[in-house]
């Protein structure tokens, strides 16, 4: 068997490293045609994106809109439907209902970074600060196919009155299941119970010092072995701060 070598040209014969974390968690950025998304669904969820950052009340929000739709993204194919009470994107055959994430939290702060550029590559970190405060929550991870692009990405669920609803942090989306699936091309990975993040700090984090895209992605493989050897891992007095700060602040979400 042929060993994999480094850009250096050094073996690849450490365990896990870069090649092996490319191989699990890697991003498509050139997806061959019969594989990619339609351009209708990238323009569609590009023209969302752009919306869910615009402060309605600027100046110049008039001129955004000019100069977006001269990149085919025309945030005029959205607007407010009164009867829904929701924002609609509607573009010959195709209509998507959604709601900005940042509309549904009283904090003026979480809502100001939803609306900016603040709000991107935190998918995985977000999906577990947002999960636990909300009932039936899971955290789920897989891929998004938009265009020619696949990327791993994490987002919340939970069931609501219309079915499986959806919330995206990078592109402050609260949005139908059925629909996000439609725009993206979701496919599950992984998903788990949002009230675990809250055990597992003092379990996975602190003891196997791993990221955040290993956690989400095998966090059911990690605790089972966790469990299988629970006379090795024990809490740090750290880790144990870390999750009664984390329940204090989730016990006054919850009486808000």
């Amino acid at each position: 068997m042929k060993n994999n070598k480094r850009e250096d040209g050094s073996p690849m014969d450490d365990g896990i490293n870069n090649n092996t974390y490319r191989l699990l968690f890697g991003d498509n950025l050139d997806l061959p045609k019969e594989e990619s998304g339609t351009k209708e669904n990238a323009t569609a969820f590009a023209t969302i994106d752009r919306f869910t950052k615009l402060q309605e009340k600027k100046i110049f929000t008039k001129l955004l809109k000019k100069i977006y739709k001269k990149s085919n993204i025309d945030l005029n194919n959205i607007s407010f439907n009164k009867e829904l009470k929701q924002f609609e994107y509607r573009k010959g055959n195709k209509v998507i209902t959604f709601d900005r994430l940042s509309d549904h939290f009283k904090d003026d702060e979480i809502k100001k970074i939803l609306m900016s550029n603040k709000r991107y590559g935190e998918c995985h970190t977000q999906s577990m600060k947002i999960a636990p405060s909300i009932e039936n929550s899971r955290v789920v991870t897989g891929y998004v196919t938009v265009g020619n692009s696949k990327v791993l990405h994490s987002i919340v669920e939970y069931d609501g009155k219309k079915g499986t609803i959806v919330l995206d942090w990078t592109r402050n989306l609260h949005i139908t299941k059925e629909q996000y699936v439609e725009l993206t091309k979701f496919v599950e990975l992984a998903s788990f119970d949002g009230k675990e993040v809250i055990n597992d700090m003092d379990k996975i984090m602190s003891n196997l010092k791993i990221g955040v895209k290993t956690y989400v992605v095998f966090r059911d493989e990690l605790m089972r072995d966790i469990e299988k050897n629970s006379h090795i891992f024990k809490a740090t007095e750290e880790e144990k701060k870390r999750v009664e700060g984390f329940r204090s602040e989730e016990k006054e979400d919850e009486e808000r």
